[in-house]
Protein backbone atom coordinates (compact mmCIF):
# COMPACT_ATOMS: atom_id res chain seq x y z
CA UNK A 1 0.00 0.00 0.00
CA UNK A 2 2.66 2.47 1.02
CA UNK A 3 4.72 1.07 -1.96
CA UNK A 4 1.50 2.30 -4.10
CA UNK A 5 1.08 6.01 -2.57
CA UNK A 6 4.87 6.45 -3.87
CA UNK A 7 4.08 4.98 -7.23
CA UNK A 8 0.89 6.84 -7.93
CA UNK A 9 2.94 10.76 -6.42
CA UNK A 10 5.29 10.32 -8.33
CA UNK A 11 3.58 9.22 -11.24
CA UNK A 12 1.00 11.99 -11.15
CA UNK A 13 4.53 14.58 -10.89
CA UNK A 14 5.97 12.74 -13.32
CA UNK A 15 2.99 12.90 -16.21
CA UNK A 16 3.05 16.83 -15.25
CA UNK A 17 6.19 17.20 -15.96
CA UNK A 18 6.19 14.73 -19.11
CA UNK A 19 3.65 17.88 -20.68
CA UNK A 20 5.47 21.02 -19.86
CA UNK A 21 7.20 23.21 -22.38
CA UNK A 22 10.50 21.91 -22.30
CA UNK A 23 8.82 18.71 -24.28
CA UNK A 24 8.12 21.22 -26.71
CA UNK A 25 11.32 23.06 -26.57
CA UNK A 26 13.37 19.38 -27.72
CA UNK A 27 10.48 19.12 -30.41
CA UNK A 28 11.14 22.57 -31.63
CA UNK A 29 15.67 22.05 -31.73
CA UNK A 30 15.02 18.85 -33.24
CA UNK A 31 13.35 19.82 -36.51
CA UNK A 32 15.33 23.54 -36.67
CA UNK A 33 18.85 21.03 -36.73
CA UNK A 34 17.46 17.85 -38.41
CA UNK A 35 18.23 14.93 -35.78
CA UNK A 36 18.79 11.56 -36.41
CA UNK A 37 15.96 9.72 -35.17
CA UNK A 38 18.74 7.70 -32.96
CA UNK A 39 19.62 11.59 -31.25
CA UNK A 40 15.72 11.83 -31.03
CA UNK A 41 14.82 8.81 -28.78
CA UNK A 42 17.73 8.91 -26.47
CA UNK A 43 17.01 12.80 -26.02
CA UNK A 44 13.70 11.84 -25.27
CA UNK A 45 14.07 9.10 -23.00
CA UNK A 46 17.62 11.13 -21.47
CA UNK A 47 14.60 14.02 -20.89
CA UNK A 48 12.11 11.43 -19.41
CA UNK A 49 14.56 9.96 -17.10
CA UNK A 50 16.02 13.22 -15.81
CA UNK A 51 11.70 14.23 -15.46
CA UNK A 52 11.39 11.01 -13.52
CA UNK A 53 14.00 11.80 -10.71
CA UNK A 54 12.47 15.20 -10.21
CA UNK A 55 9.21 13.89 -9.62
CA UNK A 56 10.31 11.76 -7.00
CA UNK A 57 12.04 14.58 -5.34
CA UNK A 58 8.21 16.82 -5.91
CA UNK A 59 6.66 13.95 -4.06
CA UNK A 60 8.62 13.49 -1.41
CA UNK A 61 8.89 17.22 -0.95
CA UNK A 62 4.90 17.50 -0.61
CA UNK A 63 5.00 14.44 1.89
CA UNK A 64 7.75 16.14 4.16
CA UNK A 65 5.98 19.42 3.58
CA UNK A 66 2.75 17.77 5.37
CA UNK A 67 4.83 16.15 8.19
CA UNK A 68 6.33 19.56 8.70
CA UNK A 69 2.86 21.29 9.24
CA UNK A 70 2.05 18.77 11.26
CA UNK A 71 4.87 18.75 13.73
CA UNK A 72 4.58 22.75 13.93
CA UNK A 73 1.05 21.94 14.79
CA UNK A 74 1.69 19.45 17.67
CA UNK A 75 4.75 21.82 18.65
CA UNK A 76 4.38 23.13 22.08
CA UNK A 77 5.72 26.62 22.38
CA UNK A 78 6.24 29.17 25.50
CA UNK A 79 2.99 30.72 24.85
CA UNK A 80 1.44 27.31 25.71
CA UNK A 81 3.32 27.07 28.80
CA UNK A 82 2.36 30.41 30.41
CA UNK A 83 -1.44 29.90 29.18
CA UNK A 84 -1.76 26.74 31.33
CA UNK A 85 0.57 28.36 34.11
CA UNK A 86 -2.54 31.12 34.19
CA UNK A 87 -5.13 28.62 34.20
CA UNK A 88 -3.46 26.80 36.76
CA UNK A 89 -3.94 30.41 38.92
CA UNK A 90 -7.50 30.79 38.19
CA UNK A 91 -8.94 27.49 38.13
CA UNK A 92 -7.46 25.10 40.70
CA UNK A 93 -5.62 26.98 43.46
CA UNK A 94 -8.58 26.16 45.97
CA UNK A 95 -8.50 22.14 44.96
CA UNK A 96 -6.38 19.40 46.41
CA UNK A 97 -4.25 16.94 44.37
CA UNK A 98 -3.34 13.92 47.04
CA UNK A 99 -1.56 10.32 46.71
CA UNK A 100 -3.37 7.35 48.40
CA UNK A 101 -2.21 4.06 48.74
CA UNK A 102 -2.13 0.60 50.99
CA UNK A 103 0.98 -1.58 52.25
CA UNK A 104 3.00 -0.10 49.49
CA UNK A 105 0.97 -1.36 46.21
CA UNK A 106 -1.99 0.45 44.59
CA UNK A 107 -0.85 4.21 44.45
CA UNK A 108 -3.53 6.44 43.28
CA UNK A 109 -3.28 10.17 42.52
CA UNK A 110 -6.77 12.31 42.80
CA UNK A 111 -7.92 15.33 42.77
CA UNK A 112 -10.33 16.43 45.69
CA UNK A 113 -12.44 19.81 46.59
CA UNK A 114 -12.40 23.28 45.14
CA UNK A 115 -14.92 24.31 42.87
CA UNK A 116 -13.93 22.45 39.44
CA UNK A 117 -12.24 18.80 40.62
CA UNK A 118 -12.22 17.09 36.92
CA UNK A 119 -11.09 20.87 35.19
CA UNK A 120 -8.40 20.48 37.51
CA UNK A 121 -7.49 16.96 36.72
CA UNK A 122 -8.03 17.47 32.80
CA UNK A 123 -5.60 20.47 33.16
CA UNK A 124 -3.04 18.09 35.48
CA UNK A 125 -3.34 15.79 32.30
CA UNK A 126 -2.77 18.64 29.53
CA UNK A 127 0.50 19.45 31.81
CA UNK A 128 1.52 15.64 31.99
CA UNK A 129 1.42 15.40 27.99
CA UNK A 130 3.09 18.50 27.83
CA UNK A 131 6.31 17.08 29.40
CA UNK A 132 6.44 14.64 26.75
CA UNK A 133 5.76 17.25 23.75
CA UNK A 134 7.36 20.16 24.62
CA UNK A 135 11.47 19.31 23.06
CA UNK A 136 13.52 21.75 25.26
CA UNK A 137 10.84 20.69 28.43
CA UNK A 138 11.18 16.72 27.56
CA UNK A 139 15.03 16.52 27.47
CA UNK A 140 15.39 17.59 31.60
CA UNK A 141 12.87 15.25 32.38
CA UNK A 142 13.75 12.31 34.34
CA UNK A 143 13.78 8.81 32.32
CA UNK A 144 11.58 7.30 35.09
CA UNK A 145 8.79 9.28 34.80
CA UNK A 146 8.81 9.82 31.31
CA UNK A 147 7.99 6.34 31.19
CA UNK A 148 4.90 7.05 32.78
CA UNK A 149 2.05 6.00 30.79
CA UNK A 150 -0.76 7.99 32.28
CA UNK A 151 -0.20 11.98 31.58
CA UNK A 152 -2.09 12.65 35.32
CA UNK A 153 0.17 10.82 37.01
CA UNK A 154 3.44 11.69 35.07
CA UNK A 155 2.70 15.53 36.03
CA UNK A 156 2.32 14.23 39.60
CA UNK A 157 5.44 12.27 39.95
CA UNK A 158 7.27 15.34 38.22
CA UNK A 159 5.73 17.46 41.00
CA UNK A 160 7.16 14.79 43.72
CA UNK A 161 10.14 14.93 42.46
CA UNK A 162 10.72 18.49 42.69
CA UNK A 163 8.77 19.46 45.95
CA UNK A 164 8.11 18.90 49.24
CA UNK A 165 6.53 15.48 49.36
CA UNK A 166 4.66 14.74 52.60
CA UNK A 167 3.45 11.34 53.61
CA UNK A 168 1.27 9.86 56.49
CA UNK A 169 -0.25 6.71 58.00
CA UNK A 170 -3.97 7.25 58.71
CA UNK A 171 -4.38 3.98 60.33
CA UNK A 172 -4.82 0.46 60.05
CA UNK A 173 -7.39 -1.97 59.78
CA UNK A 174 -7.38 -5.44 60.28
CA UNK A 175 -8.94 -8.28 58.46
CA UNK A 176 -9.06 -12.28 58.85
CA UNK A 177 -5.68 -11.68 60.75
CA UNK A 178 -4.35 -9.53 58.42
CA UNK A 179 -3.13 -5.86 59.12
CA UNK A 180 -3.30 -3.58 56.12
CA UNK A 181 -2.01 -0.01 56.66
CA UNK A 182 -3.63 3.43 54.59
CA UNK A 183 -1.70 6.28 53.66
CA UNK A 184 -1.74 9.61 52.00
CA UNK A 185 0.42 12.11 51.09
CA UNK A 186 0.17 15.28 49.12
CA UNK A 187 2.81 18.02 47.74
CA UNK A 188 3.38 21.09 49.43
CA UNK A 189 1.82 24.09 47.63
CA UNK A 190 1.12 21.67 44.86
CA UNK A 191 -0.91 24.61 42.46
CA UNK A 192 1.47 27.02 43.31
CA UNK A 193 4.23 24.47 42.52
CA UNK A 194 2.64 23.82 39.36
CA UNK A 195 2.47 27.89 38.22
CA UNK A 196 6.05 28.23 38.73
CA UNK A 197 7.30 25.27 36.93
CA UNK A 198 4.68 26.29 34.33
CA UNK A 199 6.30 29.37 33.79
CA UNK A 200 9.95 28.14 33.81
CA UNK A 201 9.09 25.88 31.25
CA UNK A 202 7.51 29.20 29.22
CA UNK A 203 11.28 30.64 29.50
CA UNK A 204 13.09 27.48 28.55
CA UNK A 205 11.15 27.00 25.36
CA UNK A 206 11.83 30.56 24.42
CA UNK A 207 15.16 30.54 24.75
CA UNK A 208 15.73 29.28 21.35
CA UNK A 209 14.11 32.39 20.21
CA UNK A 210 17.04 34.79 21.92
CA UNK A 211 19.04 33.01 20.99
CA UNK A 212 18.82 33.77 17.58
CA UNK A 213 18.55 37.64 18.03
Amino acid sequence: MLLWSYVSAVCKHWWALMGCAIFTLLSAWIAYADKQNTWILRATIGLAGICFFYAGYLAWRDERLQVLAITNDLRITSTHWKELAILSAQNCSTSAVECAWTCDTDHEWRVWGGNQPEACRAWICRAGGMLLQSKKVRDGIPEEIKREPDDFVRWCLYLKSRGVYRARTNGWTYANGVTTESHTADIENFWDLSYEICMEFSLKEFAPQLDCL
